[in-house]
């Protein structure tokens, strides 16, 4: 039940962002298709190991087995773009940004070659007789590479932040007397103690994920980091 509203919230906010939010159209895209990943993401564990939704995805095509799980290789980049996209004025994509998305663009070829072109009934023998003991070496590999890369984009998001929190703090060094409820402005919303909380949570997130094979957190945490840093955007602007 927490995971079927888990896609309700993820997939309601994302329609609202890119449809009646206004503000950064950028931003807004961004943060949707993170959104729509954590939709993906709790689906594909429904999936896989939903005893009512496997047997409606074995009934209705194999194809739906392991393929939304394509989203844990999106969602750490569009996350890193989306806080660039908000901590950056006048942010644009660069074709150098495209090379985050290198290993999603990857591994999608390399599971359409082994899973998407396989004969159904190859893939309802795996399926039935499936266990984690009998996981390729490959898969294993690949889930480790995976799990990596979503750590380093972790890293990355976090030094963005600390990059923008140095920023505000030596815009405000050179004031005299300067007022300590300043510190606690708008400015400096996106750091305050309870959107710390927040991003820890996203760390956590990022960083010490379960196992493929484990039952998925509690994503509310997240969605709420989302609510706060979306309303409270930095007045610098």
């Amino acid at each position: 039940m927490v995971l079927i509203f888990t896609m309700y919230i993820c997939i309601l906010f994302a329609l609202f962002l890119v449809t009646l939010k206004k503000g950064k159209k950028l931003s807004n895209y961004l943060l949707a298709a993170f959104l729509l990943t954590q939709a993906a993401i709790p689906l594909d564990n429904l999936i896989n190991f939903g005893e009512a939704f496997r047997l409606v995805a074995l009934e209705y095509s194999p194809n739906l087995f392991f393929t939304f799980g394509l989203a844990y290789w999106l969602e750490a980049p569009l996350l890193l773009l989306y806080i660039r996209s908000l901590i950056y004025r006048d942010y644009k994509l660069a074709k150098m940004d495209l090379l985050y998305f290198a290993p999603f663009v990857l591994f999608a070829i390399y599971f359409a070659n082994t899973w998407l072109m396989l004969d159904d009934q190859v893939k309802l023998a795996a399926l039935l007789g499936n266990s984690i003991e009998e996981t390729p070496s490959v898969d294993r590999v690949l889930h480790i590479i995976r799990e990596s890369l979503r750590f380093g984009f972790g890293v990355l998001c976090l030094i963005e932040l600390h990059r923008y929190q140095n920023q505000i703090k030596n815009e405000v060094a050179f004031l005299e007397d300067v007022d300590s409820n300043l510190i606690k402005s708008p400015c400096c919303r996106l750091f305050s103690d309870k959107n710390r909380r927040y991003l820890c949570s996203v760390s956590d997130y990022l960083f010490i994920r379960n196992w493929h094979f484990s039952r998925p957190r509690n994503p509310w945490p997240y969605f709420k980091l989302c609510c706060d840093v979306f309303d409270h955007r930095p007045d610098i602007f």
